[in-house]
């Protein structure tokens, strides 16, 4: 946006190279080479980080899954595999950029297609007592297969969605699979094992807790209600004090700082009451 300003003649994608414009009419050579020298640094650090990430999750959650006695040259071998696909997708997908409609489109795009069918179905199995990993996955893969369908075959019939569209499909299509397949179950009167099985194990652990519920354990908390009561307590002051330093707007900062400093209080009351 400052530099439309400075050069307002840029059209279509040459928008996305206004930062390094802008940097080589300010900089000089050396420091516009610094500069640039750190940003490619930048950018190979955070794509080494991805990769790793990405050849993990595909050697250690799903080849060792489905061969657990793989051996470790073999899993290796396999990361090493999967950092050189993984590298070669990211290259390549670099290179279509500028014909997909560059950066900004691509990332939006992408994060509109695909944001929703992969978070919000772990999501929702927070929240249900009916969902399984099957009904998860097969929503998370159903939805992206039809939002890739309308991004990238629909458009040659004549069917081309804009941005807006591309986030209500994104968002309507895995919503309407979870809360049907919540329907389903519903009606059938399906709970999850994996639900029975992560509340028979929190009875367990409740159990436990209670019955270790010892003086140490006791001392503890009350160390930590404690510590927050004073730190809560402290930071209530200051808040209050640099509100009355304030020359003006002193209403909002000094009443926040009064309620930090009450609840603080309260807290410490309660740590000096509770028994040793």
């Amino acid at each position: 946006m400052i530099y439309r300003v400075y050069n307002p003649s840029l059209s279509g994608l040459e928008n996305e190279g206004a930062y390094l414009l802008m940097c080589k009419e300010a900089m000089p050579d050396g420091l516009l080479g610094l500069m640039l020298g750190g940003m490619i640094f930048a950018t190979a650090s955070s794509l080494n980080a991805t990769l790793n990430i990405s050849a993990g999750v595909v050697t250690n959650d799903i080849f060792k899954r489905m061969r657990p006695d793989a051996s470790e040259k073999t899993l290796m071998n396999v990361a090493r595999i999967s950092t050189w696909g993984f590298g070669i997708m990211a290259i390549i997908v670099a290179l279509l950029i500028r014909s997909m409609g560059g950066i900004v489109n691509v990332v939006i795009s992408v994060a509109a297609l695909t944001g929703v069918p992969v978070y919000l179905p772990v999501i929702w199995s927070l929240f249900s007592k009916r969902q399984t990993a099957r009904t998860i996955l097969s929503a998370t893969f159903i939805s992206l297969a039809i939002n890739l369908i309308f991004k990238f075959v629909t458009p040659h019939f004549g069917l081309a969605l804009d941005r807006t569209w591309e986030m209500i499909v994104g968002t309507a299509v895995p919503v309407i699979l979870l809360a049907g397949i919540e329907v389903v179950l519903k009606a059938k009167e399906f709970i999850a094992p994996e639900y029975m099985a992560y509340i028979s194990g929190r009875n367990v652990r409740m159990r436990q807790e209670n019955a270790g519920d010892t003086e140490e354990s006791k001392r503890t908390d009350r160390f930590t209600q404690k510590v927050l009561g004073i730190g809560l307590g402290l930071s209530g002051m200051l808040i209050t004090v640099l509100g009355f330093i304030a020359e003006e707007n002193i209403v909002v900062p000094v009443a926040v700082g009064l309620v930090v400093t009450l609840i603080g209080i309260y807290l410490l009351i309660l740590s000096l009451r509770r028994p040793l």
